[in-house]
């Protein structure tokens, strides 16, 4: 199993480094935690980091700190899933040097083994509204899981040393975008768009969208592109810009028309001309294939 191609040590011992007073600590006392937009929940104040790999243990801090600090965790009702996230680790014979040398689906399968072992690995629900504006309820992944997954995208965004704008994951509060302030999310994700070459010219493309307008219409704008992505990856796995055509673009209308709501089509479609009107002016798809 080879290492994450952005880890290596000096990074991590630089972000270990950045954890300074209390959130340095093995022990955190939430009751006096620096967060101020924490509510501590009595029954689950301390939470104790005895990982026995001290690196990991680190990166675990690092972790949780940007949670709190950022105000994505705002009581402490995560606690218990990370220390059994620690109890788990520390039931491996051998711990790697970070958390980023397996990739998540490697740790999200022996996780869930862990889990199924103990009896406590159970699917959760999510309650939506489907295309045609029924109520939805679809399965997502234990809350462990979840919270493993977390930290697999923190830390592999803390790990990135590219430039902001060159990042997979973006932290739009670090970007100067506009936020609801009552939203805890303050990402924006690139990897729903399958494509590299799609995926690198929608950063250049949300580069230019984000001063002007709000990170959730930046949201739909990605995922308008996730939506041709997925489509691309259907009806030609091997696409590039130069397969995008009249005649591909009237298929993925009659794609989106058997997929998602009228209102939805109208948006996609507008959003996606917007992308190649601006991308074509500002030659931000490959002309070659090889680019």
């Amino acid at each position: 199993m080879s290492a994450n191609a952005n880890w290596n040590r000096v990074t991590q011992v630089k972000l270990i480094a950045e954890l300074q007073g209390f959130w340095a600590e093995d022990l955190w006392d939430m009751h006096h935690s620096p967060a101020g937009t924490l509510s501590p929940n009595a029954k689950q104040r301390r939470l104790r980091f005895d990982c026995k790999s001290a690196a990991i243990n680190g990166e675990l801090k690092y972790v949780c700190w940007k949670k709190f600090s950022g105000g994505e965790w705002r009581s402490t009702q995560e606690l218990t899933k990370v220390h059994l996230m620690i109890r788990w680790l520390n039931s491996l014979n051998d711990l790697p040097a970070s958390l980023m040398c397996l990739s998540f689906p490697e740790w999200q399968a022996l996780y869930r083994k862990y889990l199924m072992d103990l009896g406590m690995y159970n699917l959760g629900t999510t309650n939506r509204m489907n295309g045609n504006q029924q109520p939805s309820i679809t399965a997502r992944d234990s809350g462990y899981i979840s919270l493993l997954g977390q930290a697999s995208i923190m830390l592999a965004q803390a790990y990135d040393l590219r430039p902001a704008h060159e990042k997979d994951i973006w932290n739009l509060k670090l970007m100067g975008a506009t936020i609801n302030p009552s939203r805890t999310n303050v990402r924006l994700g690139f990897l729903i768009v399958r494509q590299e070459w799609l995926r690198d010219a929608a950063k250049l493309y949300l580069k230019y969208c984000l001063p002007l307008y709000s990170a959730s219409t930046c949201r739909t704008r990605v995922r308008a592109l996730a939506c041709f992505s997925d489509f691309l990856a259907e009806v030609n796995p091997q696409a590039t810009a130069k397969n995008i055509t009249r005649r591909l673009l009237l298929d993925y209308l009659n794609y989106l028309q058997k997929r998602v709501r009228p209102g939805c089509v109208k948006n996609n479609v507008l959003n996606l001309r917007n992308f190649l009107e601006m991308s074509h002016r500002e030659a931000w798809l490959p002309s070659d294939p090889n680019d």
